[in-house]
């Protein structure tokens, strides 16, 4: 038979490691719940920044394209085509007019023989719009592969004067 003293001393060890127990356990979810929270605003935060620096980019590229139709029937496009593409770090650069003819950057890959603006998704999307566009994917008539253009009318006294596109 245990002694009172042992049974006073296993009854305070029992109820230490209840409350320890329950401390660590308090502890745990305290951390847990802070650690969660923590890991949701860095998530929250980092998407934040992404998505700040994709609008950013797209306004500018937009902005570089919207930059070249104010030179429309002033001379030489291909210069201010050369310029445009070399100041966004472009692909392709170019603008389509509803006579159905293209300017190019001077390096650019050459469209087929008979090659259509006014009919290519970047062009009916602009043409439509009231500002600048992307175009829905689709499949680049010089080189095959699928893209995306952002692009942007001009419009002299509600008439269609000249699309211009980047990739």
């Amino acid at each position: 038979m245990m002694s009172l003293r042992t049974r006073l001393m296993a009854f305070v060890l029992l109820v230490l490691t209840v409350l320890a127990v329950m401390f660590c356990a308090v502890a745990y979810w305290k951390m847990s719940d802070a650690l969660s929270s923590a890991i949701r605003n860095e998530i929250t935060q980092a998407a934040n920044n992404k998505a700040s620096f994709v609008a950013e980019w797209v306004s500018t590229r937009q902005k570089i394209v919207a930059a070249t139709l104010p030179r429309f029937g002033t001379g030489e496009l291909q210069p201010v085509l050369d310029q445009a593409r070399d100041a966004g770090g472009f692909d392709d650069m170019y603008i389509g007019q509803p006579d159905k003819t293209m300017t190019q950057f001077t390096g650019a890959a050459k469209v087929p023989d008979g090659y259509d603006p006014t009919g290519r998704p970047w062009y009916l999307a602009a043409k439509d719009a009231t500002g600048p566009i992307a175009s829905p994917p689709y499949i680049d008539a010089a080189t095959k592969r699928p893209i995306i253009t952002f692009a942007q009318a001009r419009k002299d006294g509600g008439q269609l004067v000249a699309v211009a596109g980047e990739t």
